[in-house]
């Protein structure tokens, strides 16, 4: 299964497919982070997200969560 990595402006700056690409998407993500702190272009606004509710959110059907805790981080797929 393809997987890209999209900006916080919306825009493809990275694809794989497979797996075994965690240290390549790691680099990625924190450069991309890096990169959008400095231009002020993240939005660090808390989502909350009911389950089992119909309730219109960006994230309204996430498929997986991985909470990094020694990074403070979560990911969404």
């Amino acid at each position: 299964m393809a997987k890209a990595i999209i900006d916080p402006q919306g825009y493809v700056i990275g694809q794989v497919s497979g797996e075994g690409h965690r240290e390549m998407l790691d680099d990625l993500i924190n450069d991309m982070i890096q990169e959008h702190q400095e231009k002020g272009t993240i939005n660090y606004q808390e989502i909350r997200l009911s389950l089992g509710q119909s309730v219109s959110t960006p994230l309204r059907f996430p498929g997986k969560v991985l909470a990094d805790e020694k990074c403070d981080r979560f990911g969404v797929s």
